[in-house]
């Protein structure tokens, strides 16, 4: 393990390793001087420490050139598997009417399980839910990092991506908000029934519209993480006043405030 005297001396020595090498391609035999000044010269731990450096520097998981490559090779080849088949599929999948009656099925599920008054609330908890999830992704993200869709005729790797019906989306993608509204409903109709089938349901309908996005070329995967997260956090957060509310008063009297007669 490296002291803080090490960490100091990498970066002072740090800058002059390139000149080091370039004068002394004999330093670990035996060492020599160099055209650096006396104080500059390192031991050969100092030399092992900057190697092993420049390596992680060079294969770092902080690098942001590596990780843009890598979800760009996720993204192409997601996007380029097309086929007039697939095609139909992730443009119906995509699509935000294709899923009214998916919803429909859904809020007449939540009266059948928790009766109507209690769907009153389960209702305004999803429409909250997914109001928050999108006007943050929408309007406070999306403006503050404005990184282009990929199929954005302004974004270089639009020459790379296979539209679908000349459908680019609108300028911005990150992060998205199709991801953001379906991770929010799925999370929190997990939380609310604890149901194996519904988990499952959940999973597999907010997975195939987070995936249709990228299969269409108008996100990045992450577009869809980021996105995603914040669904996720904004459903747990609601589904806990939820459950706070349910709990701890009578459901009704917070609804419908029942009269009670005057005391005599």
């Amino acid at each position: 393990m490296f002291c803080d005297d090490d960490a100091g001396r990498y970066f002072v020595f740090f800058s002059n390793f390139v000149e080091l090498e370039a004068d002394c391609p004999a330093f670990i035999a035996g060492g020599c001087q160099s055209t650096l000044d006396v104080s500059d010269i390192i031991t050969f731990q100092d030399l092992l420490l900057i190697h092993s450096s420049r390596i992680i520097m060079e294969y770092s998981l902080l690098d942001p050139a590596m990780w843009k490559e890598f979800e760009q090779s996720i993204l192409f080849a997601i996007n380029g598997a097309h086929s007039p088949v697939f095609n139909h599929i992730m443009w119906f999948v995509s699509g935000k009417a294709t899923w009214i009656p998916f919803y429909v099925m859904l809020t007449a599920f939540i009266g059948y399980r928790f009766g109507w008054r209690k769907m009153v609330l389960v209702l305004l908890s999803i429409g909250a839910i997914i109001a928050l999830a999108d006007q943050t992704c929408a309007t406070l993200i999306r403006p503050a990092f404005e990184r282009l869709r990929p199929s954005h005729p302004d974004n270089p790797d639009s020459a790379f991506i296979q539209l679908v019906n000349g459908y680019r989306g609108g300028r911005y993608g990150f992060p998205s908000c199709h991801a953001a509204n379906t991770v929010a409903l799925a999370v929190f109709m997990i939380l609310l029934t604890r149901l194996k089938w519904m988990t499952v349901l959940m999973i597999t309908w907010s997975a195939a519209v987070c995936y249709s996005r990228m299969y269409l070329g108008v996100h990045y995967p992450s577009d869809i993480l980021v996105g995603g997260a914040v669904g996720a956090i904004y459903a747990v957060l609601v589904y806990r006043c939820y459950f706070i509310i349910t709990n701890r008063r009578d459901l009704s009297s917070i609804i419908w405030p029942r009269l009670r007669p005057a005391a005599d």
